[in-house]
């Protein structure tokens, strides 16, 4: 019903703000293009998805004890993925500060770095439960060699913003790179940035709880209407005209 309501509406293509998820515009070809078939998620999306996992995941730690989890934008993980010679902290660790103060980053157990690689969404994880770093890259297309480059890019360069902040952090640049797995992948090399926000979801530290890959069209479907009638999203339904 959504998607024959809202996506391929011409209508709505004049739209250069058809989502706004804490400061995260979306236009309305942006929101199209990632929730088609075969269609790739941009960063706005990508971003916004992330607000909303991470409102979810702080609203289900207050009711009842779980895994915290806590998710970078791919902005700021992009800065921190640079090689630690090139790294300049200033550039980050107002927004690192800010964000400190506001989810006190010492506390979650998982947090993920999303990033574009190859063509493809992959993220990255520091783990403090069991003090490892995770690489999960659903379309298969990075080698060992890059993860641990990558890796070691992160856990470097995210260890010098903690030190910078004096608060009460673990030293996560000793946190080994440790497979997981097995996992879903997708071999047919599309909907990766669909696969990020199951991946976070369903990983608990050690293990991925499984979910299917079937049903990932279905998945990008479920997903396009929370992103849309989500709490975060400033601009709501009754905000667009009524497409006939």
């Amino acid at each position: 019903m959504f998607f024959s309501k809202y996506l391929r509406k011409h209508i709505f293509q004049e739209y250069t703000l058809f989502l706004d998820i804490e400061g995260f515009p979306i236009s309305y070809e942006n929101y199209l293009n990632s929730f088609k078939v075969r269609g790739e998620i941009g960063d706005e999306v990508m971003n916004s998805f992330i607000q909303v996992l991470n409102y979810q995941s702080k609203l289900s730690s207050e009711v009842k004890p779980c895994i915290k989890k806590y998710c970078f934008t791919s902005y700021f993980t992009d800065k921190l993925l640079v090689p630690p010679e090139l790294f300049d902290p200033v550039t980050c660790i107002r927004e690192f500060d800010r964000i400190n103060a506001e989810e006190s980053l010492w506390k979650p157990d998982l947090l993920y770095f999303p990033t574009i690689k190859s063509n493809h969404w992959v993220i990255l994880s520091i783990n403090s439960l069991f003090e490892r770093s995770h690489f999960f890259y659903p379309c298969g297309t990075i080698t060992g060699t890059t993860q641990e480059e990558l890796l070691y890019n992160l856990l470097s360069n995210y260890n010098m913003l903690c030190k910078l902040s004096k608060k009460p952090f673990n030293n996560v640049f000793s946190f080994k790179l440790q497979p997981v797995g097995p996992y879903p992948t997708n071999s047919l090399m599309h909907d990766s940035g669909h696969y990020l926000p199951l991946y976070m979801e369903n990983f608990e530290g050690k293990a991925m709880k499984s979910f299917s890959v079937a049903n990932i069209p279905k998945y990008r479907m479920i997903s396009a209407f929370k992103l849309f009638k989500s709490i975060l999203n400033k601009l709501k339904e009754e905000d667009l005209p009524i497409p006939n």
